[in-house]
């Protein structure tokens, strides 16, 4: 391998790594809060109330397990003003886009991995601000990432996406939502959303999770020439209003993670039995 192909390669997987690392802080950080949380209630339990303690840890595992899923692990696509100006998020005529820095959903200034320029960044908080142009099932590009392989695999590597978004002027989560849309050779996949917050953040914007299919490409290859991930708005979409979206962002299976706080867990509570008694 020469120099040349060092230098792409790094700047290929430093994002991911990046991306990687704050995932496992935070998988720490819960495992630390659990072990606390078990020693403290190990200790308000009385000998007494011993048969309680397995329920206990199996019940606190499984929350800590559902808690891991919710923060750890999750890897932003895009979320600045520079992932949305410089990438090329485009809907043709139907539709005009603007990198904006309000409404911000989550105030993120490090580019995704779908930036092609410039992943792992530093960037300017912002989001995508789209205005309906033409009336029908608009369609809205991400930027051609089929040699971007951080991102393919980090997508390939996962079971859901999520998007927040702000809703056009009149309606509401019932009546506007947007399909995750896949285009590549031989591939045109949309897919609904299993579910969108019942209630907006503090920000205005809703999340919507999309279940991830199964065989998305996890790498560049010579027949993938093109790949982008998009969305479809609805066919009755109000024309002249806004909208705008942002932190879209995928989590891989958590399992692993949730196993790791559980065991850690009761090897703190091992521990504990096994000192001598009369010890605190």
């Amino acid at each position: 391998m020469n120099a040349s192909s060092l230098i792409s390669a790094e700047n290929v997987f430093r994002p991911q790594i990046f991306w990687q690392c704050r995932a496992i802080q935070q998988g720490m950080e819960v495992l630390m809060f659990s072990s606390l949380l078990l020693k403290r209630l190990w200790r308000n339990v009385s000998p007494q109330q011993s048969h309680a303690r397995g329920a206990t840890v199996l019940c606190l595992g499984a929350a800590l397990m559902t808690a891991s899923s919710a923060n750890a692990n999750v890897t932003e696509l895009f979320t600045t003003q520079q992932d949305f100006a410089t990438s090329g998020w485009s809907g043709g005529s139907a539709l005009t886009t603007a990198a904006v820095a309000t409404p911000d959903s989550d105030g993120a200034t490090t580019n995704g991995l779908g930036n092609n320029s410039a992943a792992g960044g530093t960037g300017t908080a912002g989001a995508l601000q789209v205005t309906v142009a033409t009336l029908g099932y608009d369609a809205l590009g991400g930027p051609g990432e089929n040699n971007n392989s951080a991102f393919l695999a980090a997508l390939a590597g996962a079971s859901t996406l999520t998007a927040d978004y702000t809703l056009p002027t009149g309606t509401t989560t019932s009546t506007f939502s947007l399909q995750l849309l896949f285009n590549y050779p031989s591939n045109y996949v949309a897919i609904s959303p299993t579910s969108v917050s019942a209630t907006a953040n503090a920000n205005g914007f809703y999340t919507a999770t999309y279940t991830l299919p199964a065989g998305l490409p996890s790498a560049p290859s010579s027949g993938l020439y093109y790949f982008q991930l998009g969305f479809i708005l609805p066919f009755d979409s109000p024309v002249g209003q806004t909208f705008t979206i942002d932190n879209i962002a995928v989590s891989p299976e958590p399992a692993s993670l949730g196993l790791l706080v559980l065991a850690g867990s009761s090897m703190v509570l091992l521990g504990r039995r096994s000192k001598p008694a009369g010890r605190a």
